[in-house]
């Protein structure tokens, strides 16, 4: 069984601390081209995005350029960006101070938020429960990466 590796080059330290955050990022996260799957599980990826059993992430969240603005933030070219920023969204004061305290959305930070986003950023907006599987996380970040190229 082909295991799937998100690939992820760290070239800097982020500067957060002001409100200005998301004008600060020097430069950030870089990733690669997502793990090259077979047709068959690249449509595991994006029915994991689009209907999961614990909620659809599709219903609320746009992923690609000329998808049309839904309930909640596009996700479209979300792998590198301070969290909080897309304009067509109004975020919570708890997210937008993970923001101003650095949370740079990365594999990493997706797979933590996606598994549990209450505890990840209480008092979030984003009413749905944890995807505890994380073959499931996996999908549905690489899903991510593929389709905001």
């Amino acid at each position: 069984k082909k295991e799937a590796v998100m690939s992820v080059a760290r070239v800097t330290t982020l500067n957060f601390k002001s409100k200005e955050g998301a004008d600060q990022i020097e430069e950030t996260y870089k990733t690669s081209a997502p793990t090259e799957f077979s047709e068959a599980e690249q449509l595991l990826e994006k029915q994991a995005f689009d209907g999961w059993e614990g909620g659809k992430c599709r219903f609320c969240h746009a992923v690609r350029k000329d998808d049309r603005d839904r309930m909640a933030p596009s996700l479209y070219k979300i792998l590198g960006r301070p969290a909080a920023v897309s304009g067509n969204f109004t975020y919570s004061d708890a997210l937008i101070e993970m923001r101003e305290n650095g949370l740079v959305w990365t594999p990493e930070t997706i797979d933590a938020f996606i598994s549990d986003p209450e505890n990840f950023v209480p008092g979030n907006r984003m009413r749905v429960e944890g995807i505890k599987d994380a073959k499931t996380r996996e999908f549905i970040i690489n899903y991510l990466i593929r389709e905001s190229k």
